[in-house]
């Protein structure tokens, strides 16, 4: 089961956040899911995810995700991941400031019956939203 698993969490990153397909999201989360992540409210169920991941999209249209890290245990995956993405300003409180932002982070998913159950998600909130041109660097 950890192949499948790991599977599921590689098409979260490949479809819904790198290709905007956010259709997948209820074949990839259970109904009850709950994520846990820093910049937002906890994010209960796949409508929940499928709006913070519409918003994010909308603000970084170019936003792309890179796999560093994929390891699957049990009925858990951990993922090391780096994003860039253009700010587009459609944000109130942020204007498009024609540069690239980028973030790393860590997630762990927790996945029930072929789906994401819960996730946690780590990542340099303040480094994506205050340096402008960083790329983040991979150790």
């Amino acid at each position: 089961m950890s192949g499948e698993n790991q599977d599921i969490v590689q098409r979260v990153i490949e479809e819904v956040w790198n290709s905007g397909k956010l259709d997948s999201i209820p074949d990839l989360f259970a109904s009850e899911s709950v994520t846990f992540e820093p910049s937002a409210q906890v994010l209960r169920g796949p409508e929940a995810y499928e709006h913070y991941v519409a918003g994010f999209r909308a603000t970084y249209p170019s936003l792309h995700f890179t796999i560093e890290d994929l390891q699957p245990k049990g009925d858990e995956v951990t993922l090391r991941w780096t994003a860039t993405g253009m700010d587009s300003g459609v944000r109130p409180d942020r204007s498009a400031n024609g540069h690239a932002s980028g973030a790393s982070g860590m997630a762990i998913f927790r996945l029930a019956s072929g789906k994401i159950a819960e996730s946690w998600v780590h990542w340099d909130t303040a480094g994506m939203l205050q340096k402008p041109d960083a790329a983040p660097k991979t150790p």
